[in-house]
Formats: structure tokens, C-alpha cells, sequence
């Protein structure tokens, strides 16, 4: 998978109201995604993220677009 099309798949996942996390990003694109997610955000996606910590402990962040950018485009 090429490098636009990860970004367009991320794109396409955020959009849809999925969070994309650490387990996700390896089973869905086969890598980390965190330079796509800097991609979009500098495109101007207001992607946010937050820490999880998982059973065994460890701590990874999940992305998402916020609910109110998602109010926005209703509206428009």
C-alpha cells in the first residue's frame, strides 16, 4: 500500500467516526500511522488524540476527529 494510499484510508476511517488506535494501525495498514496523522492534520483535519493504557499496561494513543467537527460538516 502506498503512502497516499494509507493517508486516503486514514482519511476515509476518521471520517466514518472510527478511532484509530495502536493495534488497529498495525492490523489495518501494516504500520504505524502516526506520519499520515501529521499529514492530515497539516492538511487542516482537526485530528485529536488521547492516551489508552492496555491490560498488560502499556500505554498507546488512539485518533479521532472530534464530534464537533463532524457537527460542522452536517450543517454545511
Amino acid at each position: 500500500m502506498s503512502k497516499e494510499t494509507k493517508k486516503q484510508s486514514i482519511l476515509h476511517d476518521l471520517l466514518k467516526g472510527d478511532r484509530i488506535g495502536m493495534l488497529s494501525n498495525l492490523e489495518r495498514y501494516g504500520t504505524s500511522c502516526r506520519s499520515r496523522i501529521a499529514e492530515l492534520r497539516a492538511d487542516g483535519y482537526p485530528i485529536q488524540d488521547e492516551f489508552k493504557t492496555s491490560t498488560g499496561g502499556a500505554r498507546y494513543k488512539v485518533y479521532f476527529l472530534p464530534a464537533s467537527y463532524f457537527a460542522k460538516s452536517e450543517v454545511a
